[in-house]
């Protein structure tokens, strides 16, 4: 009996320990309230000595070596680029203008090819054929003119003849006047293609030299 007394007495404080450990465990509140004091005091700043490490490429060309295979590689594209324009520019332009001259030529008779022959050596150095470059054409102006010119001497002499210098004013009155009535513009702006001629006035200027001259290359 004291045995399976003792066993019982075992048992049942085992269940009672049990049972007041799982009366007192304590559970959380639900309404706790959190706050950010805590991660407000966190320096997350970095230590000033840290080490910074900057990837470099093994693999990469010398400064020089880029730079001289750029200036290459422009050379060659110039190159191919300057090619091609020429050849677009011989087969566009060149070879017709070449089968166009000699459609002529084959066209001409033996007289008018003699003609040509003459031509062609009087004024050999001349080439029959100029084509001129783009964006080559220079203006060189001329020096005054001489008391000896023969244009000053015909200003001289225009000067001096009044009936000339009249009829001059009237054909440039003339040409002036059929420009108006051939322009409806005009016409309208007048109210008719009746214009007559009323006063006329005309101030010849003579220049002190000759044009500017202007040479192309080609």
């Amino acid at each position: 009996m004291l045995p399976r007394a003792a066993a019982a007495f075992r048992r049942a404080s085992t269940v009672a320990s049990l049972t007041s450990s799982t009366t007192v465990r304590r559970i959380p509140s639900i309404n706790r309230q959190l706050s950010l004091r805590s991660f407000l005091k966190r320096n997350d700043k970095l230590p000033q000595d840290l080490p910074v490490y900057f990837p470099r490429n093994v693999n990469a060309a010398p400064p020089r070596l880029h730079a001289f295979r750029k200036r290459l590689g422009r050379a060659v594209f110039s190159t191919i680029a300057f090619y091609l324009c020429w050849q677009i520019f011989v087969a566009v332009v060149f070879d017709p203008l070449l089968d166009w001259a000699d459609h002529e030529w084959e066209n001409l008779s033996e007289k008018e090819k003699q003609e040509w022959e003459e031509v062609t050596e009087e004024h050999g150095d001349e080439p029959l054929l100029f084509l001129p470059f783009p964006f080559t054409r220079t203006e060189v102006k001329q020096p005054p003119y001489k008391g000896s010119d023969p244009e000053w001497l015909t200003f001289l002499a225009l000067n001096k003849d009044p009936q000339a210098q009249k009829e001059i004013k009237f054909a440039l009155a003339e040409l002036i006047k059929k420009a108006v009535e051939k322009n409806p513009g005009c016409v309208k702006l007048l109210g008719g293609k009746d214009v007559k001629l009323k006063k006329m006035w005309l101030d010849i200027i003579y220049p002190p030299a000759p044009p500017p001259k202007h040479f192309i290359s080609g």
